[in-house]
């Protein structure tokens, strides 16, 4: 599964503790249609008809999806598709 990130999961460390330590390939994309909005203490998505969100994309399996819905249990995933037309999940924020 492909799995665009952006805000916090842009930095690679707090990424490498969400995923316990192990390595993904990542690709810089942008999320067309959406702009970056806190609520509160947490960065999520907003759909915004001119937006663009800069985030990457890796691809994630098995466990991998599993710890990363544990880590991000304030959020959902959504399909979305990218910019370049390729589908993948993002997390948004349960609220939206």
């Amino acid at each position: 599964m492909k799995i665009f990130v952006y805000e916090t999961l842009l930095d690679n460390k707090v990424l490498s503790e969400a995923l316990h330590g192990h390595k993904v390939s990542e690709k810089d994309a942008i999320l067309p249609g959406f702009e970056e909005v806190w609520e509160g203490d947490y960065p999520t998505l907003k759909k915004k008809f001119s937006g663009k969100v800069k985030g990457r994309t890796f691809n994630v399996y098995g466990k991998d999806i599993d710890l990363l819905d544990q880590w991000e249990s304030k959020y959902h995933r959504k399909k979305i598709f990218l910019e370049n037309g390729d589908e993948a999940q993002v997390y948004i924020l349960k609220s939206r």
